[in-house]
């Protein structure tokens, strides 16, 4: 992989894209109070996460290989990989919901917050991808270890950096929707809403990735998204910020507590 590209993996995705979120999550969702090392521990183990359940890659190499491969086939593979990803951000807030306690209990309890959570640990993952995908491009070696194929001799230039971007936000979104998920549970006492909002996130990711499963054997599909180039991506993003958003205002929000009104106080 290029080391002008590598850096930018670093700089553009690792920093300074979390540095923007962080501030319009803080301004939308009133966390201006809660306290650095959440943030922090939330980003850590959402970008560790990536890592943690990346060797379902064998499970999903092996459907590849052990039945013919066709479009469901591909398809199936598919949803391995978007449901291990969608549980490893929701792990990701369990584990820092179990280690904060209460603090952080009372956020989720907060329509907002819990979407601003969601969405920050969405983005933490997808810059593990990021950079997991940089230094397996880097040292091919490592990859099978995962049971991924980088395709060697692989270089990665700024396009890559540019496609990365977009897909944290689309893991960003994914985040959000469970985040919405834990919401319903906490604010609503509803047990089949954190199930519903994770179905939900995995039938986005497949939507992302599942076009272009489909590009591979609709000729059509693959004219569109070669035509369409980056902006492929950043139309995929702009439909889940819909999808989020549609999702966001059917959930009622809670009103009386003062958790719900006023989620500065929490984690301060």
């Amino acid at each position: 992989m290029r080391v002008d590209a590598f850096i930018g993996t670093i700089v553009l995705c690792g920093l300074v894209t979390p540095a923007i979120v962080w501030l319009v999550l803080c301004r939308w969702a009133g966390l201006s109070a809660v306290v650095g090392r959440v943030w922090l521990a939330l980003y850590g183990l959402g970008a560790l996460m990536c890592i943690i359940v990346l060797p379902r890659k064998h499970i999903e190499s092996a459907l590849l290989t052990r039945l013919p491969r066709g479009f469901w086939v591909y398809n199936l593979a598919q949803v391995d990989n978007e449901l291990w990803e969608q549980v490893g951000k929701l792990l990701a807030m369990a584990i820092v919901l179990w280690l904060v306690g209460e603090p952080l209990r009372v956020l989720f309890t907060n329509k907002k917050a819990a979407v601003a959570i969601g969405y920050w640990t969405g983005l933490s993952y997808g810059f593990g991808e990021a950079l997991i995908l940089a230094i397996l491009f880097a040292v091919p070696a490592w990859a099978p270890f995962f049971g991924i194929n980088t395709f060697t001799p692989y270089m990665v230039g700024w396009p890559y950096v540019q496609e990365r971007l977009f897909a944290m936000h689309a893991h960003g979104i994914m985040g959000g929707l469970i985040g919405l998920g834990l919401y319903g549970f906490f604010a609503l006492g509803s047990r089949m809403r954190p199930v519903g909002f994770f179905v939900l996130a995995m039938l986005y990711h497949h939507f992302v990735d599942g076009l272009i499963i489909a590009a591979g054997f609709v000729p059509g599909v693959a004219q569109i998204i070669v035509g369409l180039g980056a902006l492929f991506v950043l139309l995929e993003v702009v439909a889940g910020l819909v999808l989020l958003w549609l999702a966001y205002r059917s959930q009622r929000s809670v009103v009386g507590r003062r958790s719900s009104s006023d989620p500065q106080d929490a984690c301060a």
